[in-house]
């Protein structure tokens, strides 16, 4: 219960995200596959998994004592959340079930933002960075995404008090871009100075930031940033 509370509260600049996303075009937050996959005939029939947003599938459990559980997985690539396994969609797979977690997928493509650790409150919560979770693609073709920071409380971010950053991921062979646009004035509370961002599906020592060479540090590339837009480029 723990591990999936402090998830919930690390995703939060993502369920944002989603949450704004359904304020301003009417894109529910949990909706089912058909809405996402309309053309494909198998997922008019599944009731138990859903989309959270555009790039998390979930796969709850519904009955004690159960194991494993059969998953579809639409088109494209999705990355297992727990073991980091890449799958091809188009087909089921079958997902174990521990105590401790139930099955979550992120799309290939995908930029997921997420807080570096689950604070006691989110009251006053401005961490001086993020990190963004880059799901490389299977194939070629670009993905995009969303981070928005404001105050959190007030509708100041409608008149631009904020930093909306629309993320875009795009793979050409073996080369692969994120670029992040910004748009918005800033707000007082603001502190963030990096992005940490974490690569999924490779293992590049070295990445260029605006030309520029970085290399790992840990389990990341630190991005100094504090709301400019961006272009970050490796090789698989």
């Amino acid at each position: 219960m723990r591990r999936a509370l402090e998830l919930r509260y690390r995703l939060l600049p993502y369920l944002y995200a989603t949450f704004l996303r359904a304020s301003e075009t009417g894109a529910p937050v949990q909706r089912p596959l058909v809405f996402d996959f309309q053309y494909d005939a198998t997922v008019r029939d599944i009731d138990d998994e859903y989309l959270l947003g555009p790039d998390l599938l979930i796969a709850p459990v519904l009955a004690p004592g159960v194991t494993a559980r059969q998953v579809y997985l639409p088109a494209g690539s999705w990355y297992d959340w727990h073991t980091g396994e890449l799958l091809q969609g188009n087909q089921f797979t079958l997902a174990p079930t521990p105590m401790d977690h139930i099955p979550l997928y992120a799309r290939g493509g995908a930029v997921i933002p997420m807080w570096p650790e689950a604070p006691p409150s989110t009251a006053g919560y401005h961490p001086s960075a993020v990190e963004l979770h880059l799901f490389v693609p299977a194939g070629d073709g670009t993905h995009g995404s969303l981070l928005q920071e404001d105050d959190g409380l007030t509708f100041a971010a409608r008149d631009g008090a904020r930093y909306r950053t629309t993320l875009d991921v795009t793979r050409s062979g073996d080369r692969v871009s994120l670029r992040g646009s910004v748009d918005g004035d800033g707000y007082p509370e603001f502190v963030r100075n990096a992005f940490h961002l974490v690569i999924h599906g490779a293992a590049p020592e070295t990445v260029r930031l605006d030309g520029v060479e970085l290399r790992t540090t840990g389990q990341h590339f630190v991005l100094p940033n504090s709301g400019t837009s961006f272009t970050v480029e490796f090789t698989l």
